[in-house]
């Protein structure tokens, strides 16, 4: 998810476009160029919906938005990043992703050289103000090799991995796949369980059983998770907290609020309050 780097330089990529969505192919080369540094940035605010297709890096990557919501898909899992929560790719890792067209978002990577992998898998990271701080500094040009490896160092010691994470893993066993990208199309449609064991013809139980081993959670679940999600990329485009409840299936937003702090660890008031500090 990024310019491709060349002689140091950050390089956009040859976009390809696609009616009003722009497709980039993402950097494949063998490595990002460090000439006397461990970490590099790039920010980027999009003009056009963008998809990244299928790529990954030969550097550590941290991805987070300053403004919009990033969907990023990495193998079965989907990944929603917006507000004050970022997600650290290690090397190597395949991902593909979207943004919406006036999003901003910005990317740290990693020498592989010098920086050994926050986690084995992607990961979810608190973007704090002081980390997010000093990921712009080192950015800028000027500053002397001393200060950049101090800092450096300190954003080294803030990369945590946070415990709330918003994954949704995507189902793909014939019984239920079709159930699950329905919801995702449209999450604010009646999706009980009892609608769906009259669809596919099968006790709620097998749902719940078939959900739970294709994505480690229930039905149930699965459908909030979705739907916070969605909830997500609406409140981080400044979408009020009542109509985001309305739009992901939501009568209340009472009822909202409760479903949305079980995955998510916040409210909704919270969240909006975290993407804007």
């Amino acid at each position: 998810m990024s310019a491709a780097h060349s002689e140091g330089q950050p390089v956009a990529p040859a976009p390809v476009t696609s009616d009003a969505v722009e497709i980039r192919r993402g950097e494949e080369g063998p490595t990002l160029g460090f000439p006397w540094t461990r970490i590099r940035g790039e920010r980027e605010q999009l003009q056009r919906d963008t998809e990244w297709l299928d790529h990954a890096h030969a550097a550590h990557e941290l991805l987070w938005c300053l403004d919009g919501a990033l969907t990023l898909a990495t193998g079965q899992r989907l990944w929603t990043i917006a507000g004050s929560y970022g997600l650290w790719i290690p090397a190597g890792t395949r991902h593909s992703g979207t943004l919406p067209a006036g999003a901003v978002y910005r990317a740290a990577f990693f020498s592989t050289e010098h920086v050994p992998a926050l986690a084995a898998e992607p990961t979810t990271v608190k973007i704090t103000p002081l980390l997010g701080q000093l990921l712009d500094y080192i950015d800028q040009e000027g500053i002397g090799p001393s200060q950049r490896e101090r800092a450096e160092a300190v954003v080294m010691d803030l990369l945590q991995p946070v415990p709330q994470e918003i994954i949704l893993h995507i189902p793909h066993h014939e019984l239920i796949a079709e159930a699950a990208a329905e919801i995702l199309a449209d999450p604010a449609a009646a999706h009980s369980v009892d609608h769906w064991t009259k669809r596919l013809n099968v006790s709620s139980r097998t749902i719940t059983r078939t959900f739970r081993a294709e994505t480690g959670v229930g039905f149930a679940r699965w459908v909030a998770t979705a739907r916070a999600r969605c909830a997500i990329a609406l409140l981080a485009q400044g979408t009020s907290v009542a109509e985001t409840a309305e739009q992901v299936g939501y009568a209340t937003t009472s009822a909202f609020g409760v479903a949305f702090r079980r995955v998510t660890g916040l409210t909704p008031g919270s969240f909006r309050r975290e993407r804007n500090d």
